[in-house]
């Protein structure tokens, strides 16, 4: 089994809902080290620490025998984005 967890803290999603722009559209940024061939396979929710465990599965994950932990990928990082940058008109 070569499966790894990816932690998203509840506050990224609150980022999606607090005071919209004018326009109504939010963008955000997201900086991970997900391989390219990583497939979500389920979506936990760790209530005591307030935290969505997204399990992956990936051939550059390393094996994990059955029943020992899964590793937990390093951290991802959210941004939102307000406004988008113009794009230049000649």
């Amino acid at each position: 089994m070569r499966q790894a967890i990816l932690q998203i803290p509840e506050s990224a999603l609150e980022m999606m809902f607090v005071k919209q722009p004018e326009n109504g559209e939010i963008h955000l940024g997201v900086e991970h080290t997900l391989p390219p061939d990583a497939r979500m396979l389920r979506c936990e929710y760790d209530y005591t620490v307030r935290r969505f465990n997204l399990i992956y599965e990936s051939e550059e994950f390393a094996e994990v025998p059955e029943g020992d932990v899964l590793p937990i990928l390093p951290a991802v990082r959210f941004t939102r984005i307000d406004s988008l940058i113009p794009q230049y008109e000649p």
